[in-house]
């Protein structure tokens, strides 16, 4: 940097093609150191964001992680009480079915109980309707009995008159009718016992008569009250089988409830299992957060270290440009051919060039074979530009022919105004590459209106 100095402290002397040289190279080089501070300078500023960022997330992520982890506690002490009043249910509904079994058989049996009944019933109805007809013709008989009971009375009444006039006939006849007077008084005489006979029997008669009409009564009462029974069991063999059938409802529904408890408790169980690796891998986050957190702290020390290099290297620059300013002033005082009505008249045709080649659509999409294809081709026909390359909108190059030395361009100038939809021309500088003389231009490659990235080229001006 001294000998700089000391080659050019009286600036109107001649510069010889070596120190011009060196010169020239040390401008590039000081150039490029500018550009390198630049993007260590936006890359911490880039890394300070992302490590802020970072932590902020990490500590959100943590807090996260706790809540979710004191939720998991409480969810798990849920899952334990569902999984407890789901055994509950699977034990109430293992007893209530068995209770509905033994229900089932006890209809079962109360069932064919009613069905023996049925039939001990319908035989006593049977058997009554089988008695009936011969207490009827018992009945027809007594009527037959009684009505001969009458014509006895009758006879042994007619006898009696029979008798009567018999004896006052034989008075009449005399000693004659003696004989005849001792007939009729034997006829009389059986007459009435006959009569008495009739007499004392006829009241018996009446009695089994009569008994025999009530016995028919009551048969039939009993053969009417029996089918009423036969009725009545049929009503409650009935009852009794839609009682079964719904008690087999139930039981199939306890079943299907016995069923649906146990895959419950067997979800519940599988649930607690997940919920308890899901508890130890929010334990293990917590744990990996704390470990990134401690991390960024150690890089935020390691960034301040690297802001003091930083700082280390921009003193240095200052220190070169300033003294590289002198160099350049006495280059510039040797390029007595390059005015600035000239630099302004070629850049402005070759901006004017890079414009209708933005404008081809060849650059539209970003691919990087048919940017590199277009680019090759661009330089192969203007024989003044020494590079060319493309940036999409973020700054990154697709392509650049040859090999760009930095890694993003949206820190500079031409591409800043070029995606703002202008066209640049920058001030001469030495080119890294030629270590000549040169200028950069660029302008906005547009799709459907808007500005998708840069097409850039370097001039060189020899």
């Amino acid at each position: 940097m001294f000998r700089f100095q000391s080659a050019v402290k009286n600036k109107h002397e001649e510069v010889s093609p070596v120190w011009e040289k060196i010169a020239r190279e040390s401008l590039v080089a000081a150039d490029r150191l500018q550009a390198a501070v630049s993007e260590v300078d936006e890359s911490m500023e880039q890394l300070q964001e992302l490590s802020e960022l970072s932590s902020a997330l990490d500590l959100g992520l943590k807090a996260g992680s706790e809540r979710s982890l004191e939720q998991m506690q409480e969810s798990l002490a849920v899952v334990q009480e569902v999984a407890s009043s789901a055994q509950r249910i699977q034990d109430a509904a293992e007893q209530l079915h068995l209770r509905s079994d033994k229900t089932l058989q006890e209809a079962s049996r109360i069932t064919k109980s009613l069905a023996e009944a049925d039939g001990t019933i319908r035989s006593l109805a049977e058997s009554q309707q089988s008695i009936s007809g011969p207490l009827g013709d018992l009945e027809n008989n007594t009527h037959q009995l009684n009505k001969l009971y009458e014509e006895l009375e009758g006879i042994a009444g007619e006898v009696s008159l029979l008798a009567l006039n018999a004896s006052i006939e034989a008075a009449r006849l005399g000693e004659q009718g003696r004989g005849f007077d001792v007939v009729a008084s034997r006829m009389r005489q059986l007459a009435e016992q006959s009569t008495a006979a009739i007499g004392n029997s006829a009241p018996l008669f009446r009695q089994i008569s009569n008994e025999v009409s009530r016995v028919k009564d009551t048969i039939k009462q009993g053969q009417s009250s029996a089918m009423d029974g036969v009725a009545l069991l049929r009503s409650m063999g009935d009852d009794i089988r839609y009682i079964s059938e719904e008690i087999a409802s139930v039981n199939e529904h306890v079943a299907e409830t016995g069923r649906l408890s146990m895959e419950q408790s067997e979800m519940t169980r599988n649930m607690k299992v997940m919920m308890q690796e899901v508890h130890q891998v929010l334990q293990s986050n917590i744990i990996h957060v704390d470990g990134a957190l401690q991390r960024m702290d150690s890089q935020r020390v390691h960034i301040s270290r690297l802001k003091s290099v930083a700082a280390g290297l921009h003193l240095a620059q200052d220190e070169l440009l300033s003294s590289l300013d002198t160099v350049r002033g006495v280059l510039d005082q040797q390029d007595t051919g390059l005015t600035s009505a000239y630099v302004e008249e070629i850049g402005q045709a070759f901006a004017d060039k890079l414009h209708a080649e933005a404008a081809s659509g060849l650059y539209e999409e970003m691919s990087i074979d048919a940017h590199h294809t277009a680019l090759k081709s661009l330089l192969a026909r203007e024989a003044g530009l020494e590079a060319a390359w493309t940036n999409r909108a973020d700054g990154t190059f697709v392509v650049s022919i040859p090999e760009a030395g930095l890694l993003n361009a949206k820190g500079r100038e031409w591409f800043r105004q070029a995606m703002k939809g202008s066209a640049v021309i920058s001030d001469v500088y030495v080119s890294a590459i030629t270590k000549q003389r040169c200028i950069t231009l660029s302008v906005p490659i547009t799709k459907g209106g808007a500005v998708v990235g840069v097409l850039g080229a370097d001039l060189s001006l020899g």
